[in-house]
């Protein structure tokens, strides 16, 4: 392998570069995500030149045309033996088009550069996990409209603590995901460009920032040089909102698991997203839900990685950061996979209304419902009626009787042996699943109420839609800008050849 190309050393470094370094020192496949942002970010910038009377319009025009073949062949026609993306396409532009692609670099450096394509790239990867996250939220809200009325009991500690509804269970996690499809789009700084800063302070070259912004689909240039390219502060922001949400989704893996137990039997995913064991016939294992919990436990913990990398480094620039990108990536790839099995799970749920029910009936789960019965008839303080209360569940417990209707009479007995005389028929009632069901306070699990809820969480699902339409079309005005910008060069097929990469359909 030829160590070392021509745009990088041969001035202050010569010679090759020591094999070890070339493959510790190359980012080339994690670059591969960044590639046609940075050909969209390099066609901008030699626009930029000539706009600002440093390049002229034919030398403008050859390099564009240039990058514009560049992008159409791909990342697979790239030297390989390159140190980066960045470096890949210089070297291959010059095989296009010769000497002249030297001036594409002038007033840019590949810190800018890197920062700019991976806020591009970052971007679009955005909308793709918000609109994944949005399909789950959707999954989850069809799935508590269907079963909001199912009760079950809601756990604390993994003990039955109160009735709820499968329908209040799921939505909590669909409140969740319709939290984080939205900040994903609104991270602080990712609508800043930081090309035009140079390596930190700034060029001689007096590009126009705030054109080059608004042709990449920026909202305003960066503006402080220095913090756009020596910090990640929308980097790790993304990082800290997947870490969250992947924290939740966690849970939601990690009760579906619970839930599909032997044990409770409530629900059971879909044959295509489970496994059976290698010697015992009979398993039928949740092992999609198990590998959603695992990565994105480890997607939580890329954060903490991130922070590490980035906390310890002097300002500005440091070769470091180069490895928050491939944490970066590696983050939002697990994560945009584990969200989409999540839904293909939810959705394929099948879901046992009678051992839901079975989880309150066979156990004490109304008990804060009786405490609270007793509090009133019994005129006591709630901690007097908990007491009370707690003692007969203690009894019943023993026994392994219940607190369900068919067990008031036996309910109503133990309350009188601790002074407390209640008539059965209200026992009962307290008891009765769909009258606990019936709670009175705002946001609770009542199913009349949980409607309103469910009705909520999809207009704000459909809200995230139209944040996400609005950015698509403003990355498409754009685009739509910079071709405009390279016909004034004579040069076309541009915006063509980079919707393929939005389409997937692009080389590579």
């Amino acid at each position: 392998m030829a160590l070392g190309r021509p745009f990088y050393r041969g001035g202050r470094v010569s010679g090759g570069r020591d094999p070890d370094f070339a493959e510790l020192s190359s980012s080339l496949e994690q670059d591969r995500e960044i590639f046609h942002c940075d050909v969209w970010n390099s066609v901008v910038h030699a626009v930029s030149l000539w706009e600002a009377g440093r390049i002229d319009r034919s030398t403008a025009a050859e390099i564009v045309e240039g990058l514009v073949t560049v992008l159409e062949e791909g990342p697979d026609r790239l030297p390989q033996d390159a140190e980066d993306v960045h470096e890949a396409v210089e070297s291959k532009l010059h095989e296009v088009v010769g000497e002249e692609a030297g001036w594409l670099q002038l007033g840019r450096s590949r810190n800018d550069q890197v920062a700019t394509s991976v806020r591009m790239r970052l971007r679009e990867r955005a909308l793709d996990l918000s609109r994944e996250l949005v399909g789950l939220g959707r999954a989850l809200l069809d799935l508590a409209r269907e079963h909001a009325e199912v009760p079950i009991a809601g756990y604390t500690h993994l003990k039955r603590a109160q009735p709820c509804t499968i329908g209040f269970w799921m939505s909590t996690y669909a409140a969740s995901v319709a939290r984080s499809a939205r900040g994903l789009l609104r991270v602080p700084g990712m609508d800043e460009c930081p090309l035009g800063c140079s390596a930190f302070s700034g060029s001689t070259v007096p590009v126009d920032r705030y054109r080059e912004a608004a042709l990449l689909g920026f909202r305003r240039p960066a503006q402080h040089c220095g913090e756009a390219t020596a910090l990640r502060g929308p980097i790790l922001e993304f990082l800290g909102r997947l870490a969250t949400t992947a924290s939740e989704l966690t849970r939601l893996a990690g009760d579906l698991v619970q839930m599909c137990s032997d044990e409770l039997g409530v629900v059971e995913p879909p044959d295509e997203l489970s496994s059976t064991s290698s010697v015992m016939p009979h398993k039928k294992n949740p092992d999609a839900l198990e590998l959603v919990r695992a990565e994105l436990t480890v997607v939580a913990g890329l954060k903490g990685l991130g922070d590490a990398v980035h906390g310890k480094l002097p300002m500005f620039y440091n070769r470091d950061l180069q490895v928050l990108n491939g944490l970066l990536w590696d983050s939002v790839n697990r994560f945009e996979l584990c969200v989409r099995v999540l839904r293909k799970v939810v959705e394929g749920l099948e879901v046992d209304e009678e051992a839901a029910r079975g989880t309150v009936l066979g156990s004490h789960a109304a008990a804060v419902d009786l405490a609270e019965l007793v509090a009133e008839r019994a005129d006591m303080t709630f901690r007097e009626a908990h007491k009370v209360v707690g003692r007969v569940s203690t009894r019943l417990d023993r026994e392994g009787v219940p607190m369900s209707p068919e067990w008031a009479d036996r309910v109503v007995e133990e309350l009188e042996r601790e002074g407390v005389e209640l008539r059965a028929e209200d026992v009962r009632d307290v008891l009765n699943l769909k009258r606990t069901l019936r709670r009175p306070v705002e946001g609770s699990t009542d199913p009349e109420r949980l409607g309103v809820i469910l009705d909520r969480l999809r207009a704000e699902l459909a809200a995230v839609e139209r944040l996400e339409g609005t950015w698509r079309g403003k990355l498409e005005r754009a685009l739509n800008a910079t071709e405009a910008a390279v016909n004034r060069l004579g040069v076309g097929g541009f915006a063509e050849a980079y919707r393929g990469y939005w389409d997937g359909e692009a080389s590579g």
